[in-house]
This record gives C-alpha cells, sequence and structure tokens, in this order.
C-alpha cells in the first residue's frame, strides 16, 4: 500500500505502509518513542534490529526532513517536531 502525505505548502509525498504507521506512532507519542516501542508496536519479532532505525532514515529521507528537524533522534528513540 501507499499513502499520500500533503505537507503544509502543499507538496504532495507518496510513503509506504511501515513508513505510514511510523509516523501515526511518532504523531501518538509527541513526547517521543523509544526504538525498542517502534520495534514492539509495529515489528514484533525484531527485538534485535535496526529497522526502525532504516525506517526512519527513509522516512525523513522522503519527507525532505534533515537530522535536525522533523524527525529529532532522542535518546534512546525518536521525537516528531514542528
Amino acid at each position: 500500500d501507499v499513502f499520500e502525505v500533503v505537507e503544509p505548502e502543499g507538496r504532495r509525498r507518496r510513503i509506504g505502509c511501515k513508513q505510514f504507521e511510523l509516523l501515526q506512532v511518532l504523531m501518538k507519542y509527541a513526547d517521543g518513542v523509544s526504538r525498542e516501542e517502534l520495534r514492539s508496536l509495529l515489528w514484533s519479532g525484531a527485538e534485535n534490529s535496526n529497522i526502525a532505525d532504516v525506517t526512519v532514515h527513509r522516512l525523513r529521507r522522503l519527507l525532505g526532513f534533515g537530522e535536525t528537524e522533523g524527525i529529532l533522534s532522542v535518546p534512546g528513540g525518536y521525537k516528531l517536531v514542528g
């Protein structure tokens, strides 16, 4: 499945299902979410994997975010800002 995200400027971006689910989790956990929580919520059975990091990296790239905007790395996890 592919989802379309519309940015405030009106640009449309297409993202995959897991990337959309990740974005939903980041919006739900406004104070941030740990890598372990992400893996548990989105990828059961991937406890020792870097799948969360890889998916965050891809989502940042697709949405045009740098390392210091949009999805921030916080100690142990990630936080959506802006």
